[in-house]
């Protein structure tokens, strides 16, 4: 039987030194956090906030892991304000763990969640609703349609990223629409992206359409992708014109008419500088590479797994 309060203090002398490859402890971190004795867990969260304040985002997500596996969805609360702290690193490990536990513990997950957003913190609400993306229910449009109009973009732009359903619930589609019209670039963008899931919704055309003109090429890059995935003829004349916007721009035209296919599915003009044919309605693209460094809450629940596992076993504190 482990000694568990021997083994925290390994960990985090561990987390500390940084000197030991991650194979050396591993076999106690695994044992820690099996132990299930909640013993350790105040010195736990000691070492925890103690890595919060040194930067120590290794630390931070081992540290984590091991307060998932020994306190179950009750450690969440915890992890979720550790996700709140910027540390500048894209939290791979510690949201793969926070993943995990919303998909364990959906009904015990939703209040801890709710809890977050509706709190005064700006940091701990925008993580609370990239969280409830993970979950969200019809229930929670009205909550996110709230969220949408924040006064801060960073709240706005992750409540848009949350919002499920737009191809078959008229209010999170209206909710997504009237974000297309937001003054922040990045809401935006969101919403675009948001929309590309609205598939064969005809009335998504039209705003999508009136994007063509965003100053912003990323804005309009995006648009230009949702309107490909919706595959409605109606987007051609506006796909068409874009063959002669920005290159990113150019090239998301020329997939988007390969996509929605007949007569539109067309090579690009010589000079757009796009290589190679448009991508069939067939080919199965799903994502562009904008659309994957804005993915959404269900996009990365597909590789979670994964990444909490690169989150434990990397080197990243050679």
């Amino acid at each position: 039987m482990i000694d568990s309060r021997a083994a925290s203090e390994a960990v985090i002398r561990h987390a500390v030194d940084l000197e030991d490859d991650y194979d050396d402890i591993a076999p106690t971190v695994t044992a820690l956090a099996a132990s299930g004795d909640i013993s350790v867990v105040p010195q736990l969260r000691q070492a925890l906030d103690r890595f919060l304040d040194e930067g120590n985002f290794y630390g931070r997500d081992l540290i984590a892991g091991v307060l998932a596996g020994i306190e179950g969805v009750a450690a969440l609360p915890t992890l979720l304000r550790a996700s709140a702290h910027d540390l500048g690193d894209d939290q791979d490990g510690l949201q793969a763990e926070i993943v995990e536990l919303l998909h364990a513990h959906r009904a015990a997950s939703r209040p801890i969640v709710l809890d977050c957003i509706t709190g005064d913190t700006p940091e701990l609400r925008h993580v609370g609703l990239w969280a409830l993306g993970f979950m969200a229910e019809a229930q929670d449009i009205e909550l996110l349609a709230a969220t949408s109009i924040d006064s801060d973009p960073k709240v706005r732009s992750m409540a848009v990223g949350s919002i499920p359903d737009p191809a078959t619930n008229d209010r999170a589609f209206d909710v997504l629409v009237t974000a297309l019209r937001d003054l922040d670039e990045q809401v935006r963008v969101v919403a675009a992206s948001s929309l590309s899931a609205a598939a064969g919704r005809a009335d998504a055309v039209a705003p999508l359409v009136a994007l063509a003109d965003d100053q912003s090429a990323r804005v309009r890059s995006t648009a230009t992708y949702a309107l490909g995935r919706i595959g409605s003829d109606e987007a051609t004349p506006t796909l068409r014109r874009l063959l002669n916007d920005d290159r990113r721009v150019r090239e998301e035209a020329v997939n988007a008419l390969g996509s929605i296919g007949g007569s539109a599915a067309v090579d690009a003009p010589a000079d757009t500088g796009c290589r190679g044919r448009p991508v069939p309605a067939s080919s199965g693209r799903q994502s562009t590479p904008e659309s994957r460094r804005l993915r959404s809450p269900r996009d990365a629940a597909a590789d979670d797994a994964g990444a909490r596992r690169r989150g434990r076993g990397s080197s990243s504190h050679d």
